[in-house]
């Protein structure tokens, strides 16, 4: 089964970011893939957009934390 990030269509540089970061901005951001669309893909799937939000955040803080970035990076969903 390919993934959806196996679709992803550009290169990520040496430290994990994407090609079409520019700036701290996405260049591409209103033709960006699915996968960069966080609130349309969890609508696509049918989860709620508190549950899907919140799964996306634990998935980047285990993917910050086994890279060994600095906490400062992690996600939170506190307001």
């Amino acid at each position: 089964m390919q993934l959806l990030v196996d679709k992803f269509p550009y290169k990520t540089l040496e430290d994990g970011s994407c090609e079409m970061l520019k700036d701290n901005q996405c260049s591409v951001y209103e033709d960006r893939p699915l996968i960069c669309n966080v609130r349309l893909g969890g609508k696509l799937l049918g989860v709620d957009q508190d549950i899907w939000y919140a799964m996306l955040a634990d998935g980047c803080n285990t993917l910050i934390r086994e890279a060994g970035l600095d906490e400062k990076y992690l996600v939170s969903l506190k307001k």
